[in-house]
């Protein structure tokens, strides 16, 4: 048996967690950290980033694909799409045998926690354009809320910027944030909603502690936990509980991401997936 038929023996019924990048290992980390013993396999779809600057159509047919995928190959009991964008806007047209789990901006917890019900939504482009964002502001009355684009930290985040050069990502986060108060110095809660932008909660916290800073990965980590079995916490500890994959177009950039995994405390290997063949 090959390592590949090894590793996609051991990974049967082992839950997905995707989105186009570095972004949806702060999901997996959060699963892990509430889940310890369930198996996981993290695909960064690299090849596909950002899925936030996609067109819906792309967006959908790109999500749909890699499902089928993740069906085809691991027989997953549910799918997590680790992703705001298209959490937000075509989650409902996708087609699955199993429950998919999304990730969407914490808006209604950002009213109920603000004093000032003045508010802030971080994600990509498409996501703070979207029409349901769109709905979601323009039914929040007595509250302002404020769709920011955060691309320009996303991107940072991708590249492994914020643990790479930690001063020019505390400069950047100074003038994003400085930009921010000048267009509203009453926002005091900000949602995280582009998954990327998990690694940046620490640093929020440590430079501006008053501002109420909302990740939704504990939402995502929870609402996996009430539609999955938790397996038995008896499973040997030798045995692996997380397999990584990449749609990188290249074994070398595979090699450069798994660097940057271990920066994040990741030690083992990338493989390099088609989406267009097995497993």
């Amino acid at each position: 048996m090959s390592s590949r038929q090894t590793l996609k023996h051991h990974f049967q019924q082992a839950i997905p967690v995707f989105d186009s990048g570095i972004g949806s290992f702060a999901v997996v980390q959060e699963i892990q950290r509430q889940m310890p013993t369930l198996p996981l396999i993290y695909l960064a779809d690299r090849k596909s980033f950002p899925y936030g600057h996609m067109s819906l159509p792309a967006l959908r047919d790109n999500i749909q694909k890699r499902i089928k995928w993740f069906e085809a190959n691991f027989n997953p009991p549910a799918i997590v799409v680790a992703s705001n964008a298209p959490s937000m806007t075509i989650l409902d047209q996708l087609h699955a045998n199993r429950p998919i789990v999304g990730v969407r901006p914490p808006i209604q917890k950002a009213v109920a926690m603000s004093k000032t019900q003045h508010i802030a939504v971080l994600g990509t482009k498409n996501l703070v354009q979207s029409a349901a964002l769109q709905q979601i502001k323009s039914e929040l009355t007595d509250t302002h809320l404020h769709l920011v684009d955060a691309s320009v930290l996303i991107e940072r985040m991708e590249r492994f910027q914020f643990v790479l050069d930690t001063a020019g990502t505390d400069r950047l986060m100074q003038s994003f944030f400085k930009d921010l108060f000048l267009r509203d110095p009453l926002i005091d809660t900000i949602t995280l909603s582009s998954t990327h932008l998990s690694f940046l909660d620490p640093i929020i916290r440590r430079h501006l502690p008053n501002l109420v800073c909302l990740d939704p990965a504990n939402e995502v980590a929870q609402e996996l936990s009430r539609v999955v079995s938790i397996p038995s916490s008896k499973i040997s500890p030798e045995q692996p509980r997380l397999l990584v994959l990449t749609t990188e177009s290249s074994a070398f950039l595979a090699q450069s991401f798994s660097k940057g995994l271990a920066l994040l405390g990741f030690k083992g290997s990338v493989e390099v997936v088609d989406i267009n063949d097995a497993f």
